[in-house]
């Protein structure tokens, strides 16, 4: 009877151990089949961020295309604001040229053909003069070889040249395989 009493506990603790096992089992199934699940919905969000990413720079390019045009031919009047002693602020007309990347005003020229950040508000030396212009006005084009900051006219003047300078930089980082800030902002590429 000793014996069949440890045959039998071994047998219901063998029994035991099996359901455990299939319970595990089941358990490491159902994990399995939820991990699946979760990289299914990821790489669907994933695949939607992307259709949302590549319409964004379509419109992005669609600005550059359509307001270029406008700023080549037309240009916008600004306040120039220059640094130290080098000049009063004054107005100038500015104008693009999108076949040779550049900035012009007056007699003057600035290259962007190696790349330009658009940096909104009064943060550079040459507004630090500039008491009286106001920061939603303000903004500054800078290269390496220069800076040119600006004062708009009102609002919406400062909103469509910013939009356009802003999709300009988007567009010219991603031609030349560099990381876009703007993009990378606005499309994380964490899911």
């Amino acid at each position: 009877t000793t014996r069949s009493n440890s045959v039998n506990e071994l047998g219901v603790q063998e029994e035991e151990a099996k359901r455990k096992s299939d319970a595990d089992d089941n358990g490491r199934q159902r994990s399995k089949s939820e991990i699946e699940a979760q990289l299914r919905m990821q790489e669907q969000q994933r695949k939607w961020l992307e259709e949302q990413r590549s319409e964004f720079v379509e419109q992005q390019r669609k600005i550059v295309a359509d307001f270029g045009k406008k700023a080549s031919e037309e240009g916008a009047e600004f306040i120039k604001h220059c640094a130290g002693k080098r000049g009063q602020a004054h107005k100038r007309t500015f104008k693009v040229n999108m076949d040779k990347v550049k900035l012009y005003w007056g007699s003057n020229k600035m290259r962007m053909r190696d790349g330009f950040r658009v940096v909104r508000g009064k943060t550079t030396p040459a507004f630090m003069d500039a008491n009286g212009a106001d920061p939603a006005l303000c903004f500054s084009i800078i290269t390496e070889e220069r800076t040119v900051d600006l004062q708009g006219e009102d609002a919406d003047q400062v909103r469509e040249w910013l939009s356009f300078f802003e999709a300009w930089q988007l567009c010219w980082e991603l031609d030349h395989g560099k990381t876009s800030e703007l993009l990378e902002k606005k499309f994380p590429n964490k899911i």
